[in-house]
C-alpha cells in the first residue's frame, strides 16, 4: 500500500486489513501523504482529522475503544480513500527475541500441530509476522511484513509451507491463543525477531539514553550514505510489503526475506523491526532471547533499557514484559572451549530473576522441562508449555485472572548442623518431583564454595538438604547449571525456580 501515487494516501504495513486494535487505549493511526493535504480517519463511530506534515507524515489518534468481535471497516481518506476490512478490538501484544522466539509453528511436534490445527477457524487470533529480517544505520518508516488470521497461516502450517524461521512465531502462537482461549476476546501477537541477535541490537535509543550506555553513532561521514541507503531499503521493504499482501490475499506464502545491506549499528534491528511499529498501540511484551548474551555480565543493564526505551516509545508506563527463561543447553559442546557450566546462569538468568524482582512489570517463566533430556539441542521444539506460561503471566498481572502463574521460588535456607531446610514461595498445591524420584540438582559448599552433589528429600512444603562432603552448609544452589532438568515442582506442574544462595543458622 506504500508505492501509490504519490498525491495518495499510503499507511504502514502494520496498519490493515484483518488489524487487531488494542482496546481501552488511546489508539494512533499514522501514514503518509502529500505535505497540507487533510486526511480523515473513521471507524467505530469515531471520526477524526489531521493535516499531513511537511515531510508527509500524518497521525490521529482515537479515542479508547471497546471490545469488539465484530468485522468493522475503517475508511482513510485524503485525495484518496482506504477502506481497511475485518477490523477488530481487542488484546495487542508484541513478541521479540531469538531464535527461540523465532522458531515457527512449521517445526513443532505433531500433537502441538494437532492442536494448532484445531484453530483452523477461530477468526477471534491473529498474528502480524515482520517476516524478512531488516537492519538499518537509521530508523526506517515501515516494517517488512503483513497481517494474517488463523485461517490463513494454520493452513499454511498443514501444507508444510512455514519452515523452521521466518515467520508465525510457536510461542506467540501459543501465548497469543491462551490468552484468546481464557479472555474470549479478540487477541493478537505482533511477531518481531530473530535468531543468533544480541539484546543490544533491539535496545531503542532512549533505553540507551535512559540507562546511560554507550551506544557507538554513526560517525558524521557516514551519515550521507546511512541516509540513502535508508531510502533504497524503505523501497524495498516497500516492495516486498505490496507482493506479500497480494500473496496472502491469494492464500499463498510469502518470500521470507528481502535483498538488502546489512547495517553495523549496534541496535540496527531495533531500527528496522522495532521503530517502524511504533507507536503501534500494544499492551505488553513476550521476550525469549538470552542464549547470544550468555557470559554478559551487565545483561541486568541491557534488559532495564530494553524495557524503559521501548516503555517509553510505545508509551505504555511500566510495560508488561514477560522472559522466558534459557532452557536447558550443553553450551561447553565440541565447538566451544573452556565454558563454564553455570555461564548462562551466572550472567543471563541471574539478570532475569533481578529483572523479575526490580522492574516494574516484568516478569519471567522458567521451562526446564520442555527438553526431554536433550540438552544438546538449542532449540527444544516443544514451545506450547513457554506460550502458556507466558499467558499465564499476563492473564494474572494485567487481567486480574485466579491462575496458576508461577513455580515456587525460593525463600530461604536454613541450616541445622550439616543439614539445610530450604522454604519456598508460593507454593500452591505442596511440592512433588516429576518423575516421582528425590529432588535432584540440589548442591552444597562451605565457606570455601567448592559445591558437592546433595540429596534432598521433600518434608512438607520444605525440603531437606544435605551432603556428606560438606559438614557446616554455607551455600546452596539448585538446578545452577547449564543442563539443569530439575524435578522438583509444585503439583500443578509449575517446576520450581533454580536459586544460588547463602545459608543462614
Amino acid at each position: 500500500m506504500s508505492t501509490s501515487a504519490v498525491a495518495d494516501v499510503t499507511l504502514p504495513a502494520i496498519i490493515d486489513n484483518q488489524m487487531v486494535l488494542q482496546s481501552e487505549s488511546n489508539t494512533p493511526i499514522w501514514g503518509w501523504a502529500d505535505a497540507g493535504e487533510t486526511v480523515t480517519v473513521s471507524f467505530a463511530g469515531q471520526t477524526k482529522k489531521t493535516t499531513a506534515a511537511a515531510n508527509g507524515k500524518w497521525m490521529i489518534t482515537l479515542d479508547p475503544l471497546s471490545v469488539s468481535t465484530e468485522s468493522r471497516t475503517m475508511t482513510i481518506q485524503g485525495n484518496n480513500v482506504i477502506e481497511l476490512d475485518d477490523v477488530l478490538v481487542g488484546e495487542v501484544w508484541l513478541a521479540s527475541g531469538q531464535s527461540n522466539m523465532e522458531f515457527s509453528i512449521g517445526s513443532i511436534p505433531l500433537e502441538e500441530k494437532a492442536i494448532a490445527s484445531a484453530q483452523v477457524d477461530n477468526r477471534l487470533l491473529r498474528m502480524f509476522c515482520v517476516a524478512p529480517k531488516v537492519s538499518s544505520s537509521l530508523p526506517i518508516k515501515d516494517v517488512a511484513g503483513y497481517w494474517s488470521d488463523c485461517r490463513y497461516f494454520i493452513k499454511q502450517m498443514q501444507a508444510g509451507k512455514i519452515k523452521g524461521y521466518g515467520s508465525h512465531s510457536a510461542v506467540a502462537f501459543f501465548f497469543g491463543l491462551k490468552l484468546q482461549q481464557a479472555l474470549k476476546v479478540p487477541v493478537a501477537v505482533i511477531d518481531s525477531s530473530w535468531g543468533g541477535t544480541k539484546i543490544e541490537s533491539w535496545i531503542a535509543d532512549e533505553g540507551y539514553e535512559m540507562e546511560g550506555l554507550a551506544l557507538r553513532k554513526l560517525a558524521s561521514k557516514d551519515e550521507a550514505a546511512a541516509i540513502t541507503e535508508k531510502a533504497a531499503l524503505e523501497t524495498v521493504v516497500a516492495e516486498w510489503n505490496d507482493a506479500a499482501r497480494t500473496a496472502v490475499e491469494a492464500g499463498e506464502y510469502p518470500r521470507p526475506d528481502l535483498k538488502a545491506p546489512r547495517s553495523r549499528v549496534p541496535n540496527a534491528i531495533y531500527n528496522g523491526m522495532i521503530a517502524p511499529l511504533v507507536p503501534f498501540a500494544i499492551k505488553g511484551v513476550v521476550w525469549y532471547q538470552g542464549e547470544s548474551n550468555r557470559g554478559s555480565q551487565d545483561y541486568f543493564e541491557k534488559l532495564k533499557a530494553l524495557t524503559g526505551g521501548w516503555s517509553k516509545v510505545f508509551n505504555v508506563p511500566d510495560i508488561p514484559f514477560y522472559l522466558v527463561q534459557m532452557a536447558p543447553y550443553n553450551y561447553a559442546h565440541a565447538k566451544t572451549k573452556n565454558v563454564s557450566e553455570q555461564i548462562i546462569y551466572d550472567s543471563v538468568v541471574s539478570a532475569q530473576y533481578k529483572a523479575a524482582d526490580e522492574i516494574k512489570g516484568c516478569d519471567v517463566v522458567t521451562i526446564p522441562d520442555t527438553v526431554f533430556g536433550k540438552v544438546a539441542n538449542v532449540h527444544p521444539p516443544h514451545k506450547k508449555t513457554a506460550g502458556d506460561r507466558l499467558a499465564a503471566l499476563a492473564l494474572h498481572h494485567d487481567y486480574g485472572k485466579s491462575v496458576v502463574y508461577s513455580g515456587p521460588r525460593f525463600a530461604q535456607a536454613t541450616a541445622d548442623g550439616n543439614v539445610v531446610r530450604v522454604t519456598f514461595d508460593p507454593i500452591d498445591q505442596g511440592l512433588d518431583t516429576s518423575d516421582g524420584n528425590a529432588p535432584n540438582w540440589f548442591e552444597l559448599a562451605g565457606a570455601d564454595q567448592q559445591f558437592f552433589e546433595a540429596t534432598a528429600k521433600i518434608e512438607g512444603a520444605t525440603v531437606l538438604v544435605s551432603s556428606p562432603e560438606v559438614s557446616t552448609p554455607k551455600f546452596i544452589r539448585l538446578a545452577w547449571n547449564n543442563i539443569a532438568e530439575l524435578n522438583l515442582r509444585d503439583k500443578n506442574g509449575w517446576p520450581v525456580f533454580s536459586f544460588n544462595a547463602e545459608v543462614s543458622r
